[in-house]
């Protein structure tokens, strides 16, 4: 299987992160943290998901 970019990553994210409620998108953000080995990466990904549907 092909590596999706971030950017693939958090267009395809933001449908399921604008769907949940608070609780889900902090489990979201925590297994996206794991992902990323809570790197700075991570955090710029979250960041770009909440922008997208603020």
């Amino acid at each position: 299987m092909e590596r999706i970019t971030d950017e693939e990553f958090v267009r395809e994210m933001s449908l399921l992160w604008q769907n949940v409620d608070q609780a889900e998108r902090n489990r979201l953000a925590e297994v996206i943290r794991n992902y990323y080995d809570q790197g700075d990466r991570a955090e710029a990904v979250i960041k770009r998901m909440q922008e997208k549907i603020d």
